[in-house]
């Protein structure tokens, strides 16, 4: 097994910042396909944070959705107009399923979706469609890409066999498929792992596809090579320091010392609205308003200069489950700490008031004569 571990950008290694610049100086660019999901939005914004960082570096060939993109586009060539929705676009139905219980905070229903998606649907139903849309789209180019990216977890064996045949028509080498993992390294990233363990059987596959991911939460004193091996086989590993993140995050704005607005929008649910409205309104004292829109509405917490605010970011859609309950636990977590807070505040206000006491009663009791100081501290 080959590992590359990374100290430094999530996608450019000392080594490749080297060979841009050699390219630079050529005039040349790297060209590039970057393939996605919309499905939950993560695998979306973790491609636009790549396709920032790539810049003027890289020409972008084409931007590709799985699931509209290449699964429907067959679909729709295959089913006429007349067909039931869900027949032409299966793509967007699956991409439906799965944002709707994100947003119902339906984890069972998540985990059923994620599991069938290498086993049964998204392995075996979508391998040729996904193969022949991505031919046709590479074919149409006017040269092959040095690279494609892959963000979005399903058919990477029909995105293999498309580069490989693709590049064997136009006698070219084939490109790399680079895959980043858009999850942490974990046992429960199954959905990632049992397709890409199945590619590492053969030789074909190893030669062109990289899996680029943070270090694996290793149990048990297991090492990193027997995580990889056991859920990778022999594909090369390449570690980034960090998950790629969009250059808007790095632009804060200091409000330290600033009173300001905080806007939350509840998407339209009635548990996320209420929760709002009820516990949230209480914690921030009465600062806050509920701000009705043809989108749902919005909840506006007025922040003082004084307050510190917090913010969670688990996946793309606020469900109760992923989100809400962690804002009840932090709001427990902060209440415990008061709590203790003035219990301690309390505990040391009443020894320093015994402290002044004694001190009293030693400075009465050296006046009258009772005691000396060597015999009261020696």
């Amino acid at each position: 097994m080959c590992f590359h571990v990374r100290s430094t950008s999530p996608l450019y290694s000392i080594e490749g910042k080297q060979a841009e610049v050699d390219v630079a100086a050529r005039g040349e660019r790297k060209k590039r396909v970057y393939i996605w999901s919309t499905g939950g939005g993560g695998h979306k914004s973790v491609k636009d944070a790549l396709k920032s960082q790539g810049g003027q570096r890289v020409e972008v060939l084409a931007d590709l959705d799985l699931m509209t993109d290449l699964v429907d586009a067959y679909f729709s060539s295959v089913f006429p107009k007349a067909a039931p929705q869900m027949l032409r676009c299966p793509g967007r139905h699956g991409v439906h399923l799965w944002n709707q219980r994100q947003i119902e905070g339906d984890i069972q229903g998540l985990e059923r979706l994620a599991g069938s998606q290498n086993k049964r649907r998204g392995e075996r139903y979508f391998h040729h469609p996904v193969y022949s849309s991505l031919c046709e789209k590479l074919r149409a180019l006017e040269s092959l890409p040095d690279e494609v990216i892959s963000t979005q977890t399903m058919n990477h064996q029909a995105i293999a066999d498309a580069l490989l045949q693709v590049a064997k028509e136009k006698n070219a080498s084939p490109p790399k498929l680079k895959i980043f993992l858009t999850d942490m390294p974990t046992e429960g990233c199954f959905h990632f792992f049992e397709s890409l363990k199945k590619l590492s059987s053969k030789e074909k596959y190893r030669q062109i596809i990289e899996v680029h991911t943070p270090p694996p939460m290793l149990k048990n004193g297991e090492l990193e090579s027997q995580f990889w091996r056991r859920h990778c086989g022999e594909l090369t590993i390449e570690y980034f320091s960090s998950l790629p993140i969009r250059e808007a995050f790095f632009r804060q704005e200091d409000l330290s010392g600033q009173a300001a607005k905080l806007k939350l929008q509840a998407h339209d649910l009635p548990k996320d609205a209420q929760h709002m409205e009820g516990g949230w309104s209480r914690l921030s004292k009465n600062r806050f308003t509920m701000v009705k829109n043809p989108q749902g509405a919005v909840g506006v917490f007025g922040v003082r200069p004084q307050d510190k605010v917090v913010t969670l970011m688990l996946g793309s859609q606020p469900s109760k489950d992923a989100i809400l309950c962690y804002v009840e636990e932090i709001k427990r977590l902060a209440s415990e700490q008061e709590a203790l807070n003035r219990k301690t505040g309390q505990a040391r206000a009443e020894k320093r008031q015994a402290l002044k006491r004694e001190a009293k009663q030693v400075r009465a009791q050296i006046k009258q004569g009772d005691i000396s100081l060597k015999e009261r501290y020696l």
